[in-house]
């Protein structure tokens, strides 16, 4: 579906968040409090840029995201501070540019139509990303539709002066005892743009870490399935490319349930 010129009224609207969105307010109100995890106010932010899928793929993730944990705990679990995600674009800004960054965001998402965007997801993929030995990081590969891929290049072309080089773990949300991002969460963050920008953009909804046979077993199983997309969310980046904390959410226009 082409993105063409909508007003705000047409392109976002109030949709049932099914008691999550008073969590993103929450989180967003208080973005800058250090309760939150590790503050980069003084340097760099890890953000993402993602869509926030809807309740029947948020079902099928939490269900992948149990059955790999069940086999290999070390992985880490969607709750309050996971939030399965579809990435559209991820950047390092500067903390202290946080309300330009988003306001930039902001004036894209009103002409990015994306209320009746159906997406596909069509199997299992799995990505070595600094994950212990014999694991990968095993996410739900989604068809890249040209509606996302616009999307994006307007996010790319919105943020440019906002991005900022030189990314370091401490850009990253990482609460209590929680180690710091990984090098290569880092890196690949770093060079998201161009390297995962245009026509080298696979999107993908990260469910967890997986053993090499467990992803083997998964992926010989998966039933592909449609999603549609019920928000886009500004988050700031935790380790193996988590969203972690809101920043902002907009919500789309309501659509109907898309198919299984």
């Amino acid at each position: 579906m082409p993105i063409g010129p909508a007003g705000k009224e047409r392109a976002m609207g109030r949709i049932d968040f099914g008691g999550r969105e008073s969590r993103f307010r929450r989180q967003a109100a208080d973005a800058g409090k250090s309760r939150f995890g590790r503050r980069a106010a003084d340097g760099l932010m890890a953000i993402d840029v993602l869509l926030l899928p809807d309740e029947r793929a948020l079902e099928r993730a939490r269900a992948l995201n149990a059955t790999l944990r069940a086999s290999f705990a070390p992985g880490f679990a969607f709750d309050d501070t996971h939030e399965p995600h579809v990435t559209a674009l991820q950047r390092y800004v500067g903390a202290a540019d946080l309300g330009g960054v988003l306001g930039a965001i902001e004036g894209v998402v009103p002409d990015a139509d994306l209320g009746e965007l159906r997406l596909r997801a069509t199997g299992l993929d799995g990505l070595e990303f600094g994950t212990p030995p014999g694991s990968l990081l095993a996410g739900i590969a989604i068809e890249p539709a040209a509606t996302l891929r616009v999307l994006q290049g307007l996010l790319v072309e919105a943020l440019a002066r906002h991005s900022e080089a030189g990314g370091t773990p401490e850009a990253f949300y990482a609460s209590g005892s929680e180690p710091q991002a990984n090098a290569a969460t880092v890196a690949y963050v770093e060079g998201y743009v161009p390297a995962r920008t245009g026509e080298r953009y696979r999107p993908h909804m990260t469910v967890g870490v997986a053993t090499t046979e467990a992803l083997e077993h998964l992926t010989a199983a998966f039933v592909p399935f449609e999603l549609s997309v019920r928000a886009v969310a500004a988050y700031q980046l935790g380790d193996l490319g988590t969203a972690r904390r809101a920043l902002r959410v907009w919500p789309l226009r309501a659509q109907g349930p898309a198919s299984r």
